[in-house]
């Protein structure tokens, strides 16, 4: 009887904390990018289409293409990316400005969507490259929830 009882907790505790909307929480781990890109045309003075590619600390290598917007100054540039891994994709909104200190474009990116491996993620940091250099590097710093 005790041990039906036993049993009876085991199964129906793992059973109850599903129900009631418990579940792992995700991981957290860092989110190193590093790649190149290269301005594939200019549709006008503010738009201009990107091709990207590179390697994550999570999910490897990748390529990727967007179209970036900046404002009427150039001093700031935002858009939306998606990078292509073998196993998945991850998307995100990032904003940029340009800093005379560092001679870089600096700002946030967002993760806001992904698939494969990277569906449900979540996640944050930094990103910066210079702008006009030869080789067009890009760097990304931050955390995944995954």
């Amino acid at each position: 009887m005790k041990l039906m009882r036993s049993l009876r907790y085991v199964v129906l505790a793992p059973l109850a904390l599903a129900l009631a909307g418990g579940h792992a929480r995700a991981a957290e781990v860092p989110f190193e990018v590093h790649g190149s890109f290269t301005i594939l045309e200019q549709y006008d003075k503010h738009e201009f289409e990107v091709a990207l590619e590179g390697t994550a600390s999570v999910g490897g290598p990748f390529v990727g293409q967007f179209v970036a917007n900046r404002n009427g100054h150039g001093s700031r540039i935002r858009g939306t990316v998606t990078l292509v891994f073998a196993e998945g994709t991850l998307t995100f909104k990032y904003g940029v400005a340009y800093d005379p200190a560092t001679d870089l474009f600096e700002g946030d990116f967002r993760v806001t969507e992904g698939s494969g491996v990277f569906a449900g993620a979540t996640g944050s940091g930094e990103i910066r490259y210079p702008l006009n250099s030869w080789t067009q590097p890009f760097m990304m710093s931050g955390a995944l929830n995954l």
